[in-house]
C-alpha cells in the first residue's frame, strides 16, 4: 500500500516514480514508468492522459492493486487503474488548484465496502482547502479548511482512518486536528493537539502522519515520533515514541573545558547543554531552532560564560555558569551599535564566534555585516561597510 506523500510505488516488474521538483518536465519532473523491474524508464506525463507538470503525491487503492491516484500540482487530480499505463483526470468540481499551490497531498482509506479520497491544497503559507470523494473522484465535496499553520511546503501531513470513511487526520507547523466529513461545515474540525486530560502535545512540525495496525495515529516530524492510541475519541494522550533515537540535528557546537561537556545549537530543537561530563542526558536551554553557541571558559577562573540564542539571533543570551555546572546569572546583551553604524541584520543562524586569545572579544555575522563587541556583546561596531547608495552596509569590505 502506498500512503502519501509518496513518490514511488512497485507492482510487480512495473514500478513508478513521481518527481516534485521546481524544474520543468525536461528536467525530471513528473511521473516516470517501469515495466522492466526498473531496468528502464519511460517518462508518463505529457503522454497517455497525464499532463506534464510536478506529480505532488502518489497513492493506491487499498483494495485495487491497480489504482492509483495522482496528483499534478497546479492542475489537478488523475486516476489510473492499470498500474499507471494510461490516466482519467477526475478533478471534477474541486476549485483551487493554480499557480500558488506549492504542494498537494491525498490519504485514501478502502475497506471494502466504502472509499473515500482526501485531498489537501496547500499554498505558500496555509492550507488553501480539503476535499473528499466517496466514488473515485466522479464527484467531490470540499470540507472545513484545517489551520494547521505555515511552511506548508515542508510542513503537513493527512492520513485516511482506515475504519471509518468520514475521518482523516491532518497535522502540520503548528495544530492537528481530526477532521470528520459526516459532520455539517463549520463543525468538522476537532483539535486533537493538548485536548485530552492528559494535556499532552506532540512536538511541533509534523511531516507526515500514519494509522498502523493497532489503530494508533503516528505523527512524525522535527521532535521525533509521537503516538495516539485510537484517535478517534479525545481521551488517549500523545506518548512519546522517540525511546532512544537520538532525534537531535546538531548544527553547532562549544566546549566547556571547565565543566568537561558540550554545549549544541539544533534545528528546531533549541540549545542544550549535558548535564556532566560524558552523559548522554541533555538540558534544555532555550527553544527554536538553535542558533550558533560559543563557550568562554578562559576569562573568569571557575566558571563558563556560555552564549545562545534562537533563529535570527531571538533572545540572544549570556549565562554564567560555575565548576558544579550550575546557572549563576543570564543576560540579554544590548548588542548597541556604536558609530552610528546600523541595526544588526540577522540571519536565520546567525554566526558568534570569541576571540581565542579574549574571549571577551566577539564577533556576530549579521547578514548586512560583521560586527565586533569588546565586552561580550553589551554594545558592537559594525565592522565591514561598503561604500555605496544609502551607505548600504553588506558584509564586505570596502573596495
Amino acid at each position: 500500500e502506498v500512503q502519501g506523500p509518496n513518490y514511488v510505488a512497485a507492482r510487480g516488474t512495473v514500478i513508478m516514480a513521481a518527481s516534485d521538483s521546481d524544474y520543468s518536465v525536461s528536467n525530471g519532473s513528473g511521473l516516470f514508468r517501469s515495466t522492466s523491474t526498473g531496468a528502464s524508464f519511460t517518462l508518463v506525463s505529457c503522454t497517455s492522459g497525464l499532463p506534464a507538470g510536478a506529480i505532488s503525491d502518489l497513492v493506491s487503492d487499498p483494495q485495487n492493486p491497480n489504482r492509483f491516484f495522482a496528483v499534478v500540482r497546479t492542475v489537478g487530480v488523475f486516476r489510473s487503474d492499470d498500474i499507471g499505463a494510461t490516466w482519467t483526470n477526475v478533478t471534477g468540481n474541486i476549485t483551487g488548484f493554480s499557480a500558488s499551490i506549492v504542494k498537494a497531498e491525498m490519504a485514501m482509506m478502502n475497506n471494502g465496502t466504502t472509499s473515500s479520497l482526501f485531498l489537501a491544497l496547500l499554498n505558500s503559507t496555509a492550507v488553501s482547502s480539503l476535499w473528499r470523494t466517496t466514488n473515485l473522484g466522479s464527484t467531490w465535496t470540499q470540507m472545513d479548511t484545517p489551520n494547521t499553520g505555515g511552511q506548508t511546503s515542508i510542513h503537513f501531513a493527512i492520513a485516511s482512518d482506515p475504519g471509518n470513511p468520514s475521518l482523516c487526520y491532518v497535522g502540520g507547523q503548528a495544530n492537528r486536528y481530526r477532521c470528520d466529513a459526516s459532520l455539517a461545515l463549520g463543525s468538522q474540525l476537532t483539535l486533537i493537539q493538548g485536548t485530552n486530560a492528559q494535556n499532552t502535545t506532540p512536538h511541533a512540525d509534523t511531516r507526515e502522519m500514519f494509522i498502523d495496525a493497532s489503530n494508533t495515529l503516528l505523527d512524525v516530524g522535527d521532535g521525533g515520533v509521537y503516538r495516539r492510541a485510537s484517535p478517534q475519541g479525545n481521551v488517549t494522550p500523545w506518548v512519546s515514541g522517540n525511546g532512544n533515537l537520538a532525534t537531535f540535528e546538531a548544527h553547532d557546537v562549544a566546549y566547556d573545558a571547565v565543566n568537561d561537556i558540550a554545549m549544541i545549537g539544533t534545528q528546531d530543537n533549541g540549545t542544550h547543554i549535558q548535564v556532566s561530563s560524558a552523559s548522554t542526558v541533555w538540558q534544555w536551554i532555550s527553544g527554536g531552532d538553535g542558533g550558533d553557541v560559543a563557550i568562554d571558559d578562559q576569562s573568569s577562573p571557575g566558571q563558563s560564560i556560555r552564549y545562545g540564542s534562537s533563529q535570527n539571533l531571538g533572545g540572544f543570551y549570556r549565562k554564567t555558569y560555575n565548576s558544579s555546572n550550575t546557572l549563576v546569572s543570564t543576560v540579554f546583551p544590548a548588542l548597541t551599535v556604536l558609530a552610528g553604524g546600523p541595526a544588526i541584520s540577522a540571519q536565520f543562524v546567525t554566526g558568534v564566534e570569541l576571540n581565542k586569545v579574549d574571549p571577551t572579544r566577539l564577533i556576530i555575522g549579521g547578514s548586512n555585516a560583521a560586527y565586533e563587541s569588546l565586552n561580550r556583546g553589551d554594545s558592537v561596531t559594525a565592522l565591514t561597510p561598503l561604500s555605496g547608495v544609502g551607505g548600504t552596509y553588506t558584509g564586505r569590505p570596502i573596495a
